[in-house]
């Protein structure tokens, strides 16, 4: 009997839950809201690309369900987007959440405006819809941002001139882009700079320990102050690049033009045939005058003529060092001499010291001179005479049948 009671109430309860469940609402048929991105000229409806920070549109377009649209919001990256960044076309003021009112509860259809996000990377941007239901529905759209580099200024002349391993600074302005700066590098004829101890930031105490160099914690919005840099124990021109790179690996350079070495200066001169006019047989080298060949100021001198042979072709056109100086020829491609070598190519002293070690000595002798074979247009020689070095070419070679007044025409370089 007990059994019968038992197994008759439970049949009781379960009916009535039935009945219960009968009379209740089926929330499972009600039609939720649903939005979408309207397509427009000014506004996007897919995924793109836009510089960071760059405001950018959509065109939400959302329709009630069964029940009346309550809330919108705009995510980035799931998290609510600031409302510094948020505009809805046609309200005042803003929220995020947006309530809304009025006819926006059946139908809403406005531009929202984002101001997008200031990383270098893809960020998903979704739009949720909510009714007073509890309902939602959501659009995404994925933004990518581009990058905005740094901006660099070089506050002096592109191009100037310094000694061998001389140290020289210069003021540089780098403003942040999109994202902080990192670090500055030096860059020497386009290969990183590899001597650290010719590298220091702000002042001469702050070697660089890297190159690329960390800037200081300082100069992560913007740099203004001195790069040093000592220059090369090689003379030459050397393009010098400084380039300032951020924490996105974006960058920014301005290039310097540095000539290394003290710049020669460039004379004209003649040496004439030594049986020519009187005092013109010598040259000196330090003024391009034509002297006498026996004149203490003079290093080169002509051979003057053979008397064996007639007029017209009686000038033996060699040419000797005097007064303690020797002479050498330059030959491209000879004795480490570049096989393109040309006269144009010396800029700089030191040049010339390193060339007249790789000249080439005179095998000739004469009144006991070393003397240069027959000289022709377009040799160059090489001098010394105590510490100082000369180079000079034959630009032309002027004869005459007649007379004895045939000369060289040289450039000189010291």
């Amino acid at each position: 009997m007990k059994f019968f009671l038992s197994f008759g109430w439970a049949m009781m309860i379960s009916g009535f839950a039935l009945f219960l469940a009968s009379c209740g609402t089926d929330t499972s048929l009600t039609n939720g809201p649903t939005v979408s991105f309207a397509v427009g000229t000014d506004v996007l409806s897919s995924d793109a690309t836009v510089a960071a920070g760059q405001e950018f549109s959509i065109q939400v377009v959302a329709q009630a369900g069964d029940a009346q649209l309550s809330t919108i919001t705009i995510k980035d990256n799931g998290s609510n987007v600031t409302v510094d960044r948020l505009t809805f076309e046609g309200l005042s003021g803003a929220a995020n959440p947006l309530s809304l009112t009025g006819a926006d509860k059946t139908s809403f259809n406005r531009k929202v405006t984002i101001v997008a996000h200031t990383e270098a990377f893809a960020h998903t941007y979704s739009v949720v819809i909510t009714d007073e239901d509890g309902q939602s529905a959501s659009k995404n759209i994925s933004i990518s941002t581009e990058a905005t580099p740094p901006t660099v200024t070089l506050n002096a002349t592109t191009s100037f001139d310094i000694g061998v391993d001389s140290w020289f600074s210069l003021n540089i302005d780098a403003q942040k882009g999109t994202a902080d700066l990192d670090k500055v590098e030096v860059l020497i004829n386009g290969a990183t700079a590899t001597d650290l101890s010719r590298l220091a930031i702000v002042d001469l105490t702050n070697v660089f320990t890297a190159n690329p160099n960390t800037l200081p914690a300082t100069a992560k919005q913007s740099f203004s102050g001195k790069i040093f840099v000592k220059s090369p124990s090689t003379s030459g021109t050397y393009i010098y690049t400084f380039k300032f790179i951020d924490t996105a690996g974006k960058s920014d350079s301005k290039d310097l033009v540095v000539s290394v070495g003290q710049p020669v200066a460039t004379i004209l001169g003649a040496l004439f045939n030594q049986a020519g006019p009187s005092g013109t047989g010598g040259l000196d080298l330090d003024t391009g005058a034509s002297l006498g060949s026996t004149n203490a100021n003079v290093e080169v001198r002509d051979m003057g003529i053979d008397t064996a042979l007639p007029l017209a072709n009686n000038w033996r056109q060699k040419i000797a060092g005097v007064n303690g100086t020797e002479i050498r020829y330059v030959k491209a491609g000879q004795n480490g001499v570049s096989e393109n070598f040309k006269f144009d190519d010396v800029l700089f002293k030191e040049q010339i010291a390193t060339l007249y070690g790789s000249g080439v000595a005179f095998t000739g002798t004469l009144n006991s001179l070393s003397v240069s074979d027959k000289v022709n247009k377009g040799d160059i020689f090489v001098a010394k005479k105590g510490s100082d070095y000369y180079i000079f070419v034959i630009k032309d070679i002027v004869l005459t049948a007649a007379d004895n007044n045939d000369k060289y025409e040289v450039d000189i370089k010291k």
